[in-house]
């Protein structure tokens, strides 16, 4: 197990479940930053002689009813799904960030009405 000192002296200790998550996450973020080096299937291109067939070396998660590669089509649409939940985390963090600094800086009535339940 890795152990990491904290400033206060006190160890820390990772199990190997925290490995294996970090090492899932980096595959997905590869996964989703470089596609096409992982599928070399066009999600968007209809093959009708490959439609439906289960998994096997050549499409790991079979394929759909068009005959388009199932895996290749998650490992691309993650990659919107992720920029959605960034840019939703983004505008979140500012909204925040700003209605938590208002109070601060401007002494108005709305401003104590966002304040006085942290009070």
């Amino acid at each position: 197990m890795s152990q990491i000192f904290i400033a206060s002296g006190v160890k820390r200790r990772y199990s190997l479940g925290y490995g294996l998550a970090a090492f899932y996450l980096l595959l997905v973020f590869i996964a989703v930053l470089f596609p096409g080096h992982i599928s070399h299937y066009d999600p968007l291109n209809a093959d009708p002689l490959n439609a439906m067939l289960p998994s096997s070396w050549q499409h790991w998660l079979g394929t759909d009813q068009l005959g388009r590669d199932v895996l290749t089509r998650i490992i691309y649409g993650s990659r919107y799904s992720l920029l959605i939940s960034l840019a939703a985390m983004a505008i979140a963090v500012s909204i925040g960030a700003c209605s938590a600094c208002s109070p601060g800086w401007q002494k108005d009535r709305w401003t104590s009405l966002l304040a006085a339940p942290l009070m």
